[in-house]
């Protein structure tokens, strides 16, 4: 009857479909605080969960540097970073406690120097993730320019000082009227009592980043060789030991530095000079004059812009687009430069402020153009002998494509050619 009793609750168990009471365990008590326990638990289990996105998502990050920099690049970028940081704030300083003092030409000057720090570290950057040895060449040859103009500024008066010690030297005349002229505001300024407080409290800053650009070069400079190590073997690794290619490559790799600098200094010059023209003025220098002028320069960054995907696609009628701009803003540099000469005397002379700094970037304008012409012809020769796979995304994926299915029709037919032999013996 026993048996028969538990084989009935047993069927009536499996009837109901409830499940069994499990045996109470040894040491076990009631079940108590259930439903608390149960929340606890759900809340960590999110904050396990977020702590665990946060931790693939760093670990993605490490992984992705690792990937990206190597030893001597990542200290190269940090380096840069770093004390760019720095000689902004500087700049910065500059300019905060310059207030009237600065001239507009001063101004824009620095906000050049600003965006030179800028554009190096880009230039690190992009050289780095690009694999291209001629870029963090050029983010030196831009620190070597910091170097050399934050020096300039440090030892050479400002603007006020100059028209100032102009005006001492008897430059002016003796006869000249002190107002009316283009220069009085600025003698205005430097006979301010405060005149002499500024420039004493801004030298420190000016020679400051001065130290700071040498600083920055000289670390540059102890990174090189193990950058040029790491980058310059990444570069040609996918290249490989035909030297006529690496020439491609490197005049390739050429060029697309020179446009880069080319479009920097094109579009600062440009600033500069429209900023004169429109805050002092001259004889020459018209409104319908300044527009014309940074229309062509706008025409001319585009032609870059167009010639950068040019030689990534190999399309010569591109080429033969910047060409013609080029010779068009050559055009306009002449005029521009040509617009500042003859000197006239100090009084009627309102390019006095920007004669120097106009000659220059006129000088490295024309520079950067005609060897930047000259490596276009050289790419331009280069097309259609295979640089194409190496450097344009889309064909290089193409290309390995091709590669993979050649390698497989390869070992395809040696596996046939080894089962032929074998048929044979």
């Amino acid at each position: 009857m026993a048996m028969a009793s538990h084989r009935q609750l047993s069927v009536s168990d499996r009837t109901t479909g409830a499940p069994p009471a499990p045996a109470p365990s040894a040491g076990s008590g009631p079940k108590k605080h259930l439903l608390p326990t149960t929340m606890f638990s759900s809340g960590d289990s999110t904050s396990f969960a977020s702590s665990g996105n946060l931790s693939k998502t760093t670990e993605g990050m490490s992984k992705w540097t690792k990937k990206t920099f190597g030893k001597w690049t990542g200290a190269l970028f940090g380096w840069t970073v770093l004390t760019g940081i720095v000689i902004i704030a500087l700049v910065v300083k500059q300019c905060t406690i310059s207030g009237e003092f600065y001239t507009p030409k001063e101004i824009v000057a620095r906000a050049g120097l600003i965006g030179a720090v800028l554009y190096s570290i880009y230039l690190t950057w992009s050289a780095i993730r690009n694999e291209n040895i001629f870029e963090i060449c050029g983010s030196l040859f831009f620190t070597l320019g910091l170097l050399a103009y934050s020096v300039i500024i440090a030892v050479t008066p400002s603007d006020i000082a100059s028209v100032l010690y102009a005006v001492q030297s008897g430059q002016a005349g003796a006869n000249s009227p002190a107002t009316g002229q283009w220069y009085s505001s600025l003698l205005l300024k430097a006979r301010s009592p405060g005149f002499d407080s500024w420039d004493k409290a801004v030298m420190p800053f000016e020679t400051a980043t001065a130290v700071t650009s040498a600083i920055q070069l000289l670390g540059q400079g102890l990174f090189m060789p193990g950058v040029w190590r790491e980058v310059g073997w990444k570069a040609f690794k996918k290249i490989g030991a035909d030297r006529s290619m690496r020439k491609r490559y490197t005049a390739f790799t050429l060029l697309t530095l020179q446009i880069k600098l080319s479009i920097f200094f094109s579009l600062l010059a440009s600033a500069i000079f429209i900023q004169h023209g429109f805050s002092v003025g001259g004889s020459k220098l018209t409104g319908t004059f300044l527009f014309g002028s940074f229309a062509a320069t706008l025409l001319h960054v585009v032609g870059l812009l167009v010639l950068l995907s040019a030689i990534y696609k190999e399309r010569l009628y591109a080429v033969m687009v910047f060409l013609v701009l080029s010779m068009a803003y050559e055009g306009v540099m002449v005029n521009q430069v040509s617009a500042l000469y003859p000197a006239d005397t100090f009084t009627l002379d309102r390019n006095y402020l920007i004669r120097g700094i106009g000659t220059f970037f006129f000088g490295i304008n024309i520079l950067f153009l005609v060897t930047s012409v000259c490596t276009t012809l050289l790419c331009a020769h280069n097309f259609g002998h295979g640089l194409r796979a190496y450097v344009d995304s889309s064909v290089a994926a193409q290309g390995g494509a091709k590669v993979a299915g050649s390698d497989q029709n390869v070992e395809a037919q040696m596996s046939e050619n080894n089962k032929d032999q074998w048929a044979l013996e």
